[in-house]
């Protein structure tokens, strides 16, 4: 392989460079628990007028941001969150990524029933338990939606209990139900808390501590780039899968997570932070979403390259993660180039290597026919590099408020002196 450094041709200050703001969260944030993955995601759809939540399976990504009538909204979809099969870890792991989601909190739940459920005491004590889990004033926002019945329809028993003790928001949700009407309640749920938000910190600082006592070892991987064809190549080789759906959202974090070769993996897609339509605050949520959903933090970003020569597109994606990240996503950071064949000559024009050797530091090359085992191993020989450390949410508000201090700096140094001017 050849070994000469050329100069990266990648414009250092791109036209679109964003200013992140860490204090601008969208307009209102919304839970939505229901036992039944599909009555959830059908809700989501309903409020946001478009198909954005899978409705025959379980959703891959627990979220979705939206504008809807000039605001912006988040929807945490919560699959599975109210069924009893669940172990201790898994509702643990589940809540403390919807707390996180939902960051500083959300300012609704809506607890969902269908209008012929057979809610058990039982089941309300699971309901319970799952809202007490949030927080101690979990009640004042949280609404009940019972779908699809006429008015006269009698609602479980229990059902209205746990109406009484949400303070009698109940909203029954009919066949004619208008999307606009149904976002007129919520916002009156928000009015009536002042505006404000779940508080969930003591419930979310509880929750970390269960999941770091847990003997489960899981290893966070985040699959990013420009090319979403490479992403899903290497999220299904990475979670052993034999299909996977071709489309792909852009505009959001997808998140996976299956035991593979005896480890536990969890795995994000980033979506492209270079063309990109979202918001510099969505995409800046949508950031540190990612990395919240990796805790104790990120082990290896994996960037797939194509194994001919760069796009500018490839080059400029590449630069934005580090700029957005930082130079110390550099450790953590493994390039794999994408070849056609494993009889595909292992060599890389100047150019190329020279973008691989400033902002990684590892590259590998992969192949449709690589096994998992051996991808896992580099990997974790990359983790024993760096000492098992790993990027973390906190690495990256540092960096990020250090950025910010740095160009206050700068633009205190070339304002002129008006004292001297007068």
């Amino acid at each position: 392989m050849c070994s000469t450094d050329s100069p990266v041709s990648v414009d250092p200050n791109p036209a679109h460079k964003r200013r992140w703001s860490l204090e601008q969260p969208p307009y209102m944030r919304i839970v939505l628990l229901c036992k039944d993955v599909s009555v959830n995601s059908r809700v989501g759809n309903f409020m946001l007028c478009r198909s954005a939540f899978e409705t025959e399976s379980s959703p891959d990504d627990l979220h979705c941001c939206e504008r809807v009538r000039g605001k912006h909204m988040t929807l945490i979809n919560c699959p599975h969150l109210l069924q009893h099969n669940l172990s201790s870890h898994h509702i643990t792991q589940t809540l403390r990524e919807c707390v996180s989601l939902s960051h500083p909190g959300p300012h609704v739940i809506i607890l969902i029933f269908k209008h012929d459920d057979e809610c058990s005491r039982e089941d309300q004590e699971h309901v319970e338990m799952i809202l007490n889990s949030f927080s101690d004033s979990v009640y004042e926002h949280t609404l009940v939606l019972t779908t699809h019945h006429s008015p006269h329809t009698h609602v479980n028993d229990n059902i209205q209990e746990i109406i009484r003790k949400c303070l009698n928001k109940h909203y029954r949700l009919e066949k004619n139900s208008s999307p606009s009407k149904f976002n007129e309640t919520l916002e009156n749920i928000v009015q009536m808390n002042s505006g404000g938000h779940l508080m969930c910190e003591d419930q979310f600082l509880t929750m970390m501590q269960l999941t770091e006592e847990s003997d489960v070892v899981k290893l966070n991987v985040v699959v990013c780039g420009s090319d979403r064809r490479l992403k899903s190549f290497i999220s299904k080789l990475m979670l052993n899968e034999s299909s996977r759906r071709s489309e792909l959202r852009s505009d959001c974090v997808m998140k996976r997570e299956m035991e593979v070769c005896g480890r536990l993996i969890n795995l994000l897609e980033l979506p492209d932070l270079f063309n990109t339509s979202l918001s510099d605050d969505e995409l800046m949520r949508q950031t540190l979403c990612c990395l919240s959903l990796c805790h104790p933090g990120v082990h290896v970003f994996l960037f797939i390259i194509p194994h001919h020569s760069l796009t500018d597109e490839h080059k400029a994606e590449m630069q934005e993660i580090h700029r957005i990240f930082s130079s110390r996503i550099r450790s953590h950071m493994m390039i794999l180039i994408m070849q056609k064949s494993e009889d595909t000559p292992a060599e890389l024009d100047d150019v190329t290597q020279s973008v691989i050797k400033r902002y990684a530091a590892q590259n590998h090359f992969v192949h449709p026919n690589t096994q998992v085992s051996t991808l896992l191993e580099r990997i974790q020989q990359m983790i024993e590099d760096n000492r098992a450390a790993s990027f973390t949410t906190q690495t990256f508000l540092y960096e990020q408020m250090k950025k910010m201090k740095d160009e206050e700096m700068k633009t205190q140094i070339l304002l002129p002196d008006l004292s001297e001017m007068r």
